[in-house]
């Protein structure tokens, strides 16, 4: 149900049959594309708690083939709009995860 459609929509899962838009933009025919409009933020760690909220944002983006320019930009933006910019450059291992 919601795990696999949030996989497939992520592209953690391949999509068997149907269709994905997001935003107008289809999963299948234009990937990277609709791979830059979304944002996934799982709860279990997954990632070096030696690392700071910013970075880790930045090169999650890059899996999806955001530049890195634009990447920091978003981090950035993301960041300040979450009410998190304080907290950009900390190790991430000192942050709650709920």
């Amino acid at each position: 149900g919601k795990s696999t459609l949030i996989g497939i929509i992520s592209s953690l899962v391949n999509l068997s049959e149907g269709q994905v838009e997001v935003f107008g933009s289809d999963l299948v025919r234009n990937r990277s594309a609709t791979m830059r409009l979304i944002g996934l933020v799982p709860q279990e760690i997954n990632f070096n708690l030696f690392e700071k909220p910013f970075d880790i944002l930045v090169n999650y983006a890059g899996f999806y083939g955001v530049p890195r320019e634009e990447a920091e930009q978003r981090a950035e933006e993301e960041l300040k709009r979450a009410h998190l910019w304080e907290k950009a450059q900390v190790m991430s291992r000192t942050l709650s995860g709920g």
